[in-house]
């Protein structure tokens, strides 16, 4: 596994206590040097998620910054990846999730990036937000540059 992905995993299952960590308990300052990795979405409505945070190396990489961002089903996609049922998914398990996914925007440093993904409780035990980290992969030296 990636160790920037690994060291959120682990950050992660450590507030969990055996369930789903709560966004409380959450502080940015304890992994600030995954910051620039990190993704951090909220379910606002059904299916419909809003990122609080986006770090810098994701939006440098990304055809563009998500903070602020509202994803819906029918809102259009930034990437071939549906943000709102990906987290649709993860909010339905409580479980970390781990994917791969290609680069699908012009990049010429970039082929691929991982992402390692759980989720987050309210006050209530609800799962209601996302933590996400997302690591760039090189492309390969044999393909095709954009």
């Amino acid at each position: 596994m990636d160790p920037t992905i690994q060291a959120l995993h682990d950050y992660w299952c450590s507030l969990r206590e055996g369930l789903p960590p709560r966004r409380k308990a959450f502080e940015f300052m304890d992994i600030y040097k995954l910051a620039p990795n990190l993704l951090l979405s909220e379910r606002v409505a059904p299916a419909t998620f809003r990122f609080a945070y986006c770090g810098t190396t994701v939006a440098d990489n990304l055809p563009r910054d998500l903070t602020g961002l509202v994803f819906a089903p029918q809102t259009a996609r930034v990437t071939a990846v549906d943000f709102a049922q990906l987290y649709m998914e993860i909010l339905g398990t409580p479980c970390w999730r781990f994917t791969r996914y290609a680069v699908d925007w012009p990049n010429a440093e970039y082929g691929s990036y991982l992402l390692g993904a759980g989720p987050l409780a309210d006050e209530d035990g609800t799962l209601k937000y996302v933590l996400s980290c997302a690591v760039f992969q090189e492309k390969s030296p044999f393909a095709p540059r954009v």
